[in-house]
């Protein structure tokens, strides 16, 4: 009897939070009871990875058009929606499991159309572009196409409690239809021996360098301006700071030009999207993340899990993971003055950053290890696969309190 296949479906393959929860769940997710297919809308690095470990990908290689070009914008969808159902009976998929709002659309159309149960998973609160005002006719569009994806989507899975909320008060999903389940992270990936040495010269770098690291897509509401800003006080206590800047984005040359102009060109690093996390992390002293809002922020759930101690905004999702003074330092939203006492003050005493990055590593093993991901992950396709007239596994609970990350 062949297992049930899953369609994983997302925008791009770039090395993101979202595109890095995609790839462990499915390499964890078909060790089990189901089979699973990745298909993106464009391509990125993640694309070799996967199918380098024996994962079916699939490119459309779409480019994107901006939905106020309403007529160009429905013909790509159409467009996109046919070949989603050629591939679904092609592959005989069994469930659509959607990556971001914007795939969750698409899922939930292509789901309608064909028959096919429909998961969508919602891994923060950026859910509009960055920058826009939220009157923009774009926006307006937007948050129609999302009620309409809420609607149509047999699951709706919530990263965090926050998402949840917006969910539901936002996108007026109905509570019985979300899920929340915490993304996870692998601490084990953290263990290994790493060589700090070769590491540290890539980027010419010593060994008596501070070392603080920030992880994220380049985009104005994760905050790296404020974080540029505070490295300038850092660097006045420290001048051996170096501030590694992880990602990419449309923000990156605004970033480099305020790196210039204050003057901090030796002391902050961009490194672009990189795929050796755990070695960043091992020469890392302090693991910062200045962002406006998060889900539950996967580069924090790592830097966690490599023993770090991290400075964060006081926002929900990072107040979700981060306890104030004990597994890192909370600091107020586009305070660049906080940010900077609070690196500095770790800095300053290795004994109190070594404490709380233990006891983060103890926090991410209790609540947010990444098995309880993945397998709360199947048993929400458990569920739906009941639903369907094909029951998998028996599980002793059910999904009515909606909480499969308790």
């Amino acid at each position: 009897m062949r297992k049930p296949t899953v369609l994983h479906l997302i925008e791009t393959l770039t090395i993101g939070g979202a595109e890095r929860l995609l790839s462990r769940l499915v390499l964890h997710l078909r060790e089990g009871e189901y089979d699973p297919v990745v298909c993106s809308l464009s391509d990125g690095p993640l694309r070799a990875e996967l199918e380098g470990r024996g994962v079916p990908v699939l490119t459309f290689h779409i480019a994107r058009r901006s939905v106020i070009l309403l007529p160009l914008f429905l013909k790509d969808v159409i467009k996109t929606v046919i070949r989603l159902i050629i591939l679904i009976r092609r592959r005989k998929i069994d469930i659509i499991h959607a990556h971001l709002p914007d795939c969750a659309i698409l899922a939930g159309i292509v789901g309608k159309l064909s028959g096919t149960a429909v998961v969508a998973t919602y891994h923060g609160l950026g859910i509009f572009p960055s920058g826009r005002n939220k009157f923009d006719p774009r926006n307006v569009l937007r948050a129609v196409f999302y009620r309409l994806a809420g609607k149509l989507a047999d699951r709706s899975i919530a990263v965090s409690d926050s998402v949840r909320d917006l969910l539901r008060d936002s996108f007026r999903i109905h509570s019985s239809k979300i899920v929340v389940i915490y993304n996870g992270a692998e601490v084990s990936e953290y263990e290994r021996p790493v060589d700090s040495e070769s590491v540290l010269s890539e980027w010419g770098l010593r060994q008596d360098d501070k070392i603080v690291t920030c992880i994220g897509r380049l985009v104005w509401n994760k905050g790296h301006e404020v974080l540029i800003r505070a490295g300038q006080e850092v660097v006045g206590h420290y001048p051996s700071a170096r501030i590694l800047i992880v990602g990419d984005g449309p923000g990156r040359e605004n970033l480099r030009g305020l790196v210039s102009q204050l003057g901090l060109g030796r002391h902050v690093l961009f490194l672009g999207e990189r795929s050796d996390i755990p070695e960043i992390l091992a020469v890392t002293q302090v693991f910062v993340l200045p962002s406006f809002a998060e889900g539950i922020s996967m580069a924090l759930l790592e830097a966690m899990a490599a023993g770090k101690p991290a400075v964060v905004t006081a926002v929900p999702g990072n107040r979700d993971v981060v306890v104030d003074q004990e597994t890192g330092i909370l600091v107020p939203v586009q305070d660049s003055s906080a940010l900077a006492e609070a690196i500095c003050n770790l800095l300053a005493d290795s004994s109190l950053a070594e404490k709380m990055g233990a006891l983060g590593r103890l926090r991410i093993k209790a609540r947010f290890d990444f098995e309880k991901t993945w397998r709360s992950t199947e048993r929400v396709y458990d569920e739906l696969m009941r639903k369907k007239g094909s029951p998998r596994r028996d599980h002793e609970h059910s999904y009515s309190d909606r909480r499969a990350s308790s």
